[in-house]
């Protein structure tokens, strides 16, 4: 049984280049555990994550989000052309990142964007905070801004054919921590592939570089396409990059 609320359901209609020193950390974790092989594949790990930090959430205007990898003011310069074409947006595993919100608030002409994850806490979070943010007119919405607990495995059943741009920061990165990552992106895949439209995008922002993630990305079964890869410089150490992989689905 969930706990309840101890927030009202909100209604709906800036963060800088450089890593914070706690963000910086979670992204060395990452990396110990892509290379052991622990933690970030596990959904308890997350629910239990999520849920010791809910329970030390009391005043969403003096709690902060956390942004894996790249914040939206880097992002927005190489997603904008594909997000201007888009009108229906899918954020999968959204956690407490503002992602979703700062498209909403900045890219005219969409009308819906869906934020997915597995951990009700982490969106109740997410959602307080910018309830607060929104009373206090920090932003305008632009388009209707949504979130939905939910497996990403089982997209399939909600959301065929429907979205026209789907985002993954960090989450994908997350499944690759799995000794059966291949098996287990492959259920994923398929799922994502189901909710994209013909001619939408799927984009991966990853830390992995090209000869250890586009293994795993491309096969026929998905549907889709290789667009571009990006590379984004990494604030804190010279030489190293985000990746940001570019997939188009095909018209059938």
């Amino acid at each position: 049984m969930s706990r309840k609320s101890k927030f009202p359901e909100p209604t709906f209609s800036s963060d800088t280049d450089r890593l914070t020193d706690s963000e910086h950390e979670e992204e060395e974790q990452q990396e110990i555990a892509i290379s052991r092989n622990i933690g970030y594949d596990n959904i308890q790990y997350w629910l239990k994550r999520y849920d010791n930090e809910y329970d030390d959430f009391k005043n969403p205007a003096e709690w902060e989000p956390f942004e894996w990898y790249v914040s939206w003011r880097l992002l927005k310069k190489y997603f904008f052309s594909y997000l201007s074409q888009s009108q229906k947006v899918l954020y999968i595993g959204c956690g407490t990142s503002m992602l979703g919100v700062e498209i909403c608030s900045s890219i005219e002409g969409m009308t819906e964007v869906m934020n997915i994850d597995i951990s009700d806490k982490a969106i109740e979070m997410i959602k307080a905070k910018v309830q607060d943010d929104l009373n206090k007119e920090k932003y305008e919405l632009k388009c209707k801004i949504k979130w939905r607990v939910n497996d990403l495995y089982q997209m399939d059943k909600w959301c065929r054919s429907k979205y026209d741009f789907i985002i993954d920061k960090g989450t994908i990165d997350s499944f690759l921590c799995s000794n059966i990552a291949s098996k287990n992106l492959t259920d994923l895949f398929l799922s994502i592939s189901t909710a994209l439209r013909p001619n939408g995008y799927f984009i991966i922002v990853s830390n992995g570089a090209e000869e250890v993630r586009t293994m795993f990305f491309d096969h026929p079964n998905y549907k889709w396409e290789l667009v571009e890869i990006i590379k984004i410089p990494k604030p804190q150490i010279k030489e190293t990059y985000y990746y940001v992989y570019v997939y188009k689905k095909n018209e059938k």
